[in-house]
């Protein structure tokens, strides 16, 4: 089967993370970690983390793009207003002037209200939260040689607590923001 073409705009978060992922793993494979914990690691703890890496990594690509694009255009547009010209030169730059500005304005209208500033700072620490988490959990059991029932259920607790923290703030800072007054209560 043909392997799917790569977005060329995805950000690139997979040859790192693997390699990190690869060396925690190496710590805490079985017979290390018993299997049904592992089976924890694998389907909640890993795909947590690399969710927030690329959340992460695309966040930070858009702030810097809408950011700069903003930036961009209110620096533009006053050179332009300055120019004063008259005849065709002028309804040109009035031209390029609106056009500077409207982008501009969308680009700040986009910043608000997809709030891609917030987000990549709460997925930025979503992320070093997991994966310090995963890291410290691993370097421990490859130095006790073997995980013991009460330090899994202290890292289980944790990772469960960092994800519904994460919902929480995420909830708090970027979704209710967006939303009118009364909206989340009916009113």
């Amino acid at each position: 089967m043909p392997k799917p073409e790569k977005d060329p705009g995805a950000p690139d978060v997979g040859a790192p993370l693997a390699a990190q992922i690869k060396y925690i793993e190496s710590l805490i494979k079985p017979p290390r970690l018993g299997e049904a914990e592992f089976e924890y690691w694998s389907n909640v703890w890993k795909p947590a983390v690399q969710a927030a890496a690329r959340k992460l990594a695309d966040n930070r690509r858009w702030f810097y793009q809408l950011q700069g694009t903003a930036s961009a255009s209110a620096v533009i547009i006053p050179a332009l207003v300055g120019l004063n010209l008259s005849g065709t030169g002028g309804i040109f730059v009035r031209w390029a002037t609106f056009v500077v500005g409207l982008i501009g304005a969308l680009a700040t209208a986009a910043l608000q209200l997809f709030r891609v500033g917030p987000r990549w700072r709460l997925n930025r620490h979503y992320y070093a939260d997991l994966i310090g988490s995963g890291r410290t959990f691993g370097m421990d059991v490859a130095a006790a040689d073997g995980c013991a029932e009460q330090k899994w259920a202290e890292f289980q607790r944790k990772i469960d607590s960092i994800i519904a923290q994460y919902n929480v703030v995420y909830d708090s800072e970027v979704i209710s923001p967006t939303q009118p007054t009364g909206a989340l209560h009916g009113t």
